[in-house]
């Protein structure tokens, strides 16, 4: 019952760092690295002192046995993270921790609740986000639809390994990795007169460009 007990620990600190946004982000970046990496998720002591099994990673993100949270609210915090975010993402599209027999029927999601253990139930204290990541780093290790930077990481992930690699080493863009690799065409050449104003450069570039593409060139511009 301990393991149920530490995986919960890491659970419950996760998600009460969630609920502070980007001031608990340090540990919302480790808690969910540990999540993916060892899935606590898949079975814990809840606060209540009923044991709780989910069979997928993305029913476990939204439950409110679980992190009580959205994918989009977890992704928007960890999206300077490029590494996590694509395995959070991948974790998310892949029924990480689902039994095979269900996996392939398909079955609607559940969350099973066993009886409540002996024992003294797990604390529903409220503590600061520095005893959040005393709490993740007191257990010992064990072992879809998004931005267009997302579809970008998924699609040259099965296509374009070598580029995937290159953009999560921090190399290259994903928008650069997607053209370079052929997957993308490149956009048009931009042509803009000399005597035009500076807004309406800006109109042309934003016409012409994507929103990642723009970002790339105002990190250029700015270099």
């Amino acid at each position: 019952m301990a393991d149920l007990q530490d995986n919960w620990r890491i659970v419950r600190a996760t998600g009460e760092a969630l609920k502070y946004g980007t001031d608990g982000l340090k540990t919302v970046l480790l808690g969910l690295g540990r999540l993916i990496d060892e899935e606590p998720w898949r079975e814990y002591v809840y606060a209540d002192g009923s044991v709780v099994k989910f069979s997928s990673f993305a029913k476990f993100v939204t439950s409110p046995k679980g992190l009580n949270t959205t994918p989009t609210r977890i992704k928007s915090l960890i999206a300077s993270d490029v590494e996590l975010l694509d395995r959070f993402d991948q974790a998310l599209g892949s029924h990480q921790g689902e039994r095979r027999d269900l996996a392939a029927a398909r079955a609607p999601e559940r969350i099973d609740v066993v009886a409540e253990p002996d024992g003294d139930h797990p604390s529903t204290d409220t503590e600061d986000t520095g005893n959040f990541v005393d709490n993740i780093n007191e257990v010992a290790p064990s072992r879809p639809t998004g931005t267009s930077r997302q579809a970008a990481l998924r699609r040259l992930r099965k296509d374009a390994p070598e580029y995937h690699a290159k953009v999560i080493a921090g190399e290259m863009s994903a928008n650069k990795a997607m053209i370079d690799s052929g997957l993308r065409q490149p956009p048009p050449k931009v042509r803009v007169q000399k005597t035009a104003s500076i807004p309406e450069i800006a109109a042309v570039l934003r016409n012409q460009l994507s929103r990642d593409e723009l970002l790339e060139l105002l990190k250029l511009l700015s270099s």
